[in-house]
């Protein structure tokens, strides 16, 4: 199907697809769209066939992390090291597959189990002990 819409431009505009994996915002946002009489189409499926998703960060190695760092989980660790790097919530979020409310329970949890006030605390601490 996919093969059919990119070969298609005709078809293109006039469908629209909404993705089922979005938050609710963006999901009434889409439907609002058309429902205005507009077409959408994810963006995804204009990207070539072999790009690859972004990764998901890395596990950092048990040896080289504080004993406050190892007391996190294993999504706890990626959820702060992509804060570290700057990432919002939202792109959290979307990168990891989970929901927005989801980053922002495994920051709370990130943030108790370092004794940091907040998401930026608890980043430059990571940045500090591992790079």
């Amino acid at each position: 199907m996919v093969r059919r819409l990119r070969s298609d431009p005709a078809l293109m505009r006039a469908i629209s697809l909404v993705p089922m994996d979005l938050n609710p915002d963006s999901w009434l946002s889409i439907l609002r769209l058309i429902l205005s009489g507009c077409h959408y189409v994810p963006t995804e499926l204009f990207a070539p066939a072999s790009a690859a998703p972004d990764p998901v960060p890395a596990a950092v190695p048990a040896a080289k992390v504080s004993a406050p760092l190892a007391a996190l989980t294993a999504r706890e660790m990626e959820v702060l090291q992509l804060v570290a790097e700057g990432l919002q919530n939202k792109h959290i979020a979307n990168r990891l597959k989970l929901s927005e409310n989801t980053v922002k329970l495994h920051l709370h949890h990130v943030a108790t189990k370092l004794g940091a006030r907040n998401r930026t605390e608890a980043a430059l601490r990571y940045r500090a002990e591992l790079g």
